[in-house]
């Protein structure tokens, strides 16, 4: 409905009838605003406990990230101390009998 036909429609009744009409529309309409505001504070609040746990998420999985990156460098960094260990001894073992050889050989 619209307001002219909801004017001409009221225009038929008694002015004390169509203020007390008016009055009801005003106080239905003030009661569904007062519904609206508090749908509207409760969704900002949802909203904000929403990107709160959001955060609050992000920050564990990259936490979490952090330590899976740090388990997978400390693994990395023991294994390349390994090699260097390993090529050590071989690199030893290696001018041990280099050495041995050429002091057999020598003679």
């Amino acid at each position: 409905m619209d307001i002219a036909n909801f004017t001409q429609i009221t225009e038929r009744i008694p002015q004390e009838q169509r203020d007390a009409l008016l009055r009801i529309i005003e106080i239905k309409m003030n009661d569904d605003m007062k519904d609206l505001i508090f749908a509207i504070e409760k969704s900002t609040e949802a909203n904000k406990m929403m990107t709160q746990q959001s955060t609050e998420a992000y920050k564990m999985m990259t936490q979490q990230l952090k330590e899976a990156y740090e388990l997978q460098f400390q693994t990395l960094r023991t294994e390349i101390k390994t090699i260097y260990w390993v090529l050590g001894i071989v690199g030893s073992v290696l001018a041990i009998a280099v050495t041995i050889a050429l002091a057999v050989f020598a003679k």
